[in-house]
């Protein structure tokens, strides 16, 4: 289960898809849901046609989610609210995204469910000596580092796992800048980011 979410939504859906999941997503704008739906996700709901938590509770025969990843940008208490209630009991939810977080006992409480927060990219960021430094972490204790994220992310786009082209118009939608997109980047210039250790995206634009 993905609620809501631009670029870090859309990709989500895909991660979940290639590792076998069944996804519904909730989203409030309706070119992202079928864009999603392109991308695999079996069920995209619009809480203007239908009640979302019970729409889900519908698509799972009444269990609810096994989890449920946020990755909406939001000030609302609602949209974590929401989410507890999508869940079967002692399920799990994920924030990735910046939602309010004014949390009601009632919602995750008798489910006993479990409330992650994403720290970015993985274990290490943040981590001066190992984002700077180069200190990696035991494979066999840390499985999932920053780096090592990465590095199965780039993998699962050179397998075709994942497709990202479709998403250079959603992110250039959700900048937050005053100029035309050819003022960004000259036409075949090359750039290079470099936000994780270890890894590095070319594109030319």
């Amino acid at each position: 289960m993905k609620r809501q979410g631009g670029i870090l939504g859309q990709l989500t859906v895909q991660l979940l898809r290639a590792n076998g999941c069944r996804v519904i997503g909730v989203d409030l704008d309706r070119s992202r849901i079928a864009l999603a739906a392109r991308h695999g996700m079996n069920c995209g709901v619009h809480p203007d046609d239908v009640d979302d938590v019970l729409q889900v509770a519908r698509l799972t025969g009444g269990i609810g989610a096994d989890g449920v990843i946020v990755t909406a940008a939001s000030s609302s208490d609602e949209i974590v609210s929401a989410a507890f209630r999508m869940c079967r009991k002692k399920a799990r939810v994920v924030l990735v995204g910046d939602v309010g977080l004014d949390l009601q006992r009632a919602d995750f409480y008798s489910k006993e469910l479990d409330f992650l927060i994403s720290t970015s990219y993985g274990p290490g960021r943040y981590d001066v000596k190992y984002e700077e430094g180069g200190l990696d972490y035991p494979l066999a204790y840390v499985r999932r580092t920053e780096g090592r994220n990465m590095a199965e992310y780039l993998r699962l786009i050179a397998d075709g796992a994942l497709d990202v082209k479709p998403l250079s118009t959603l992110r250039a939608q959700e900048a937050s800048v005053q100029a035309e997109p050819e003022r960004l980047f000259k036409p075949g210039e090359r750039v290079r980011l470099t936000e994780a250790p270890f890894a590095g995206i070319e594109g030319i634009y």
